[in-house]
């Protein structure tokens, strides 16, 4: 099955397509990357990688701006429409409604939202109208590529150093807060996963994936993350049940084996590395229970931010950070639903809800597919494990992790159309398109 979705051979597309690939696997390790040249101190992972992936979503944009716009005839005027209603909502917040809160705190909404849906469409254009040399297949190594080495390097420090009790902390040390990189592993390990339970590569490529994410399970094991747990488990059973005669149990049999061996994993080595250690080695404890306590406070969190949109249902509080007495201060609502109903109202959750499921008829149909590709499955399957991270922790709401799921996204649409394209010129070999596999 041919997963590549733009194939023009010029010079620039090609190079900006390496960008891309580049940005993805590098990812992961901007926290890393970032601390090793600048000596950072007391900065936290979210905002490293929340500036690198604001600077690659502009750089991004200047490129790709006008091949966008040529491609115009690609674009679906519908979702153009329900992606302007929650930025016309914010608009109006900051120009009509300043007691609602800070001008500056709107302002960052509706910047964050500008940004990351400016960017959706002019990666869309250039993917869909060829603007780029660029492939599902190359997109999923990129990403399980940049996340191996994470962990890898990670994995390598703490352990070499003997500061296991590092991993699970906010507190700065080579790599940040690795429990916040969980949002990373998420989509890499389904991408990883599925390209393995797939039976349509070479055996090799096939068990490297595999290997790929036995190796990151153990990092994210070890961090304890509850939600990574939940959201690759859910989407892996769905997308079983919902596969013609269960066609996808494998995924979701493969996803179980490769969590439970993480966790395995995770809580033998650090006994192991005291046993084998002459002197007692600084701070080496065992990995985070998943079961350590009941909700982390986000059932009170969930209460709390329906009672606050409430007060303002249609067109919400337009980005505004909220105090109530149970809570202290915070920015986020640890749930992608309330959080965009909080945000912008019923009006702006309406159009977003609307997109969401657009979304999801197209990733049923790929799950449902007779011949599926296993890249776009992953593409697909990934960015369905984001949004069901997004239910309990602020994944979408973080920068890096919506810019990952845009990309996923694109990367899921484009190449559906480019398989559904060879599927018709085969059928209708006298369709021009069928001689050079054309997406546009």
């Amino acid at each position: 099955m041919n997963s590549e979705v733009s194939s023009s051979g010029r010079p620039f597309h090609r190079w900006c397509g390496y960008l891309i690939y580049f940005i993805i696997a590098a990812l992961p390790l901007s926290f890393a990357i970032a601390d090793i040249l600048l000596d950072l101190e007391d900065y936290q992972t979210y905002r490293v990688r929340r500036e690198f992936t604001g600077y690659c979503e502009v750089v991004l944009i200047a490129l790709l701006l006008w091949g966008a716009l040529k491609s115009w005839r690609v674009f679906n005027w519908c979702v153009l429409a329900l992606m302007a209603v929650p930025l016309l909502v914010l608009l109006g917040h900051f120009l009509f409604n300043p007691y609602d809160g800070p001008a500056d705190e709107i302002a960052r909404c509706l910047w964050r939202w500008t940004l990351i849906f400016l960017f959706a469409l002019v990666f869309y254009g250039a993917v869909a109208g060829r603007v780029i040399d660029i492939t599902v297949r190359g997109m999923v190594i990129a990403l399980v590529v940049g996340a191996f080495a994470y962990a890898v390097f990670a994995l390598t420090f703490h352990f070499g150093l003997g500061h296991l009790a590092k991993l699970k902390k906010n507190d700065l040390l080579g790599f940040g807060n690795v429990r916040a990189s969980t949002r990373l592993f998420v989509p890499a390990l389904m991408c990883a996963i599925i390209s393995f339970a797939l039976p349509f590569e070479s055996w090799r490529r096939r068990y490297a994936f595999l290997a790929a994410a036995l190796f990151i399970s153990i990092l994210s094991g070890y961090t304890g993350s509850r939600s990574t747990i939940f959201a690759l488990v859910s989407v892996g059973m769905l997308a079983a049940l919902l596969s013609p005669g269960f066609r996808h149990l494998r995924i979701a049999a493969t996803t179980v084996g490769v969590i439970a061996f993480g966790l395995l994993i995770a809580n033998l080595i650090p006994p192991v590395i005291q046993w084998l250690s002459t002197t007692e080695p600084s701070g080496a404890s065992g990995s985070l229970s998943v079961f350590r306590y009941s909700s982390s406070g986000r059932t009170r969190i969930w209460n709390e931010i329906i009672e606050l949109s409430l007060q303002q249902p249609i067109f919400g509080f337009g980005g505004v950070d909220y105090a109530t007495p149970g809570i202290r201060h915070l920015s986020n609502a640890h749930n992608i639903v309330l959080q965009i109903f909080y945000e912008v109202g019923l009006v702006g959750w309406v159009a977003m809800a609307t997109l969401a499921t657009l979304f999801l008829l197209r990733v049923l149909k790929i799950v449902r597919a007779e011949m599926p590709d296993p890249y776009v499955t992953a593409m697909a399957l990934a960015a369905c494990a984001i949004m069901a991270d997004a239910l309990v922790s602020p994944a979408l709401w973080f920068q890096y992790s919506a810019f990952l799921f845009v990309v996923l996204t694109v990367m899921t649409l484009a190449g559906q159309r480019a398989v559904d394209t060879v599927f018709s010129a085969k059928s209708l070999p006298d369709d021009p398109r069928a001689k050079d596999g054309a997406v546009g």
